[in-house]
């Protein structure tokens, strides 16, 4: 295990390599610059002559590095990167890029874990017991709701939990807006603080959860009637084992080999979060950061959210392949 450990990470070291050239470079190179947004703002400050504003486009591009040659400015990024350094930003205010990022990633996590949390413990079991009724109606009737949910895109789902819950014309349970609530006392406890941010997070965790838990659900449902096609799970029962038994242990481990391999899509998914839902619940995370980086050509903060997605989708491949050899003891390292 440790030599396949240590050749993957060798691996994943060359990839990332590669990872990091391909999007700078491609960055860099599509349309738009961060100094023309500037040069319009300077532009309207100020206002006495053209020069004034083209001094003060220079003296940004020059305090940037936006004016040097690109592969220099790769060199420069890249050994930055190297010692944890992802630079400025450029729109928020020269704050340092790292500090924003962990800023927005705690809030895009918590949303991410309770949402992957909730998909996990609710899909696999309906997937089981869909597989296990195959046919019946409760399997016709759960599918065909799951096909519903799968098919309703998540900002309708955002609109129409908004109108039910939290408006005063039905149920008005829950919060619209942020993450907590701004009249909440310095001195409440941490479990006043806990429920609050419960109470707020539980719409877009909800809104999160319901396309990711439709798909896994299927999915599992369509392994385990695969597995329970094959021929050793008739060779068990025709030993007179026990159903439950057939189901948990012999069909379970190998269904769960396909959707351990959606879940190198899960830490990724913890980064990037959701830009719909983050703008519709106006909450200030990931999606949200690296949405309005791109339109301003933050470079450094779309260049440190694109090498953080990457590091976490290798990462999350490397756990995956481990978890294989947890789970069906025919798979080795070799």
């Amino acid at each position: 295990m440790f030599a396949y450990l240590v050749r993957r990470l060798l691996y994943m070291v060359f990839t990332f390599f590669g990872i990091a050239l391909l999007s700078f470079f491609i960055i860099k190179l599509s349309p738009g610059d961060p100094s023309r947004q500037f040069e319009r703002s300077a532009g309207q400050i100020a206002s006495k002559t053209e020069q004034i504003a083209s001094e003060n486009v220079e003296e940004f591009r020059r305090l940037y590095g936006l004016d040097l040659p690109l592969p220099v400015q790769f060199y420069r990024w890249f050994h930055r990167l190297l010692t944890f350094d992802f630079g400025r930003s450029i729109i928020y205010k020269n704050e340092r890029v790292s500090s924003l990022l962990l800023s927005r990633l705690v809030t895009t996590m918590q949303i991410q874990l309770l949402a992957i949390l909730l998909i996990y413990s609710l899909a696999i079991p309906a997937g089981i017991v869909l597989a296990v009724k195959e046919n019946t109606l409760l399997d016709r009737l759960l599918t065909l709701f799951l096909f519903l949910l799968y098919s309703l895109p998540s900002f309708f789902i955002a609109i129409l939990l908004l109108s039910f819950f939290s408006s005063t014309q039905y149920f008005n349970w829950f919060p619209a807006l942020g993450m907590s609530d701004p009249n909440l006392p310095a001195s409440a406890g941490w479990f006043a603080w806990f429920m609050d941010r419960l109470h707020h997070l539980a719409l877009p965790v909800a809104v999160t959860a319901i396309g990711g838990l439709a798909y896994l659900a299927m999915q599992m449902r369509s392994n385990m009637l695969e597995v329970l096609r094959q021929q050793y799970i008739t060779t068990a029962r025709s030993k007179g084992l026990q159903e439950r038994v057939v189901i948990l242990k012999h069909a379970l481990r190998n269904s769960l080999i396909p959707i351990l391999t959606i879940f190198a899509s899960v830490l990724p998914m913890m980064v990037g979060g959701s830009v719909i839902i983050e703008f519709i619940f106006q909450i200030d995370g990931m999606g949200k950061l690296a949405f309005e980086a791109i339109l301003q050509r933050d470079y450094n903060v779309i260049m440190a959210t694109t090498v953080l997605s990457a590091v976490l989708t290798l990462l999350g491949i490397l756990i995956s392949d481990i978890l294989y050899v947890i789970v069906d003891p025919r798979i080795t390292f070799d």
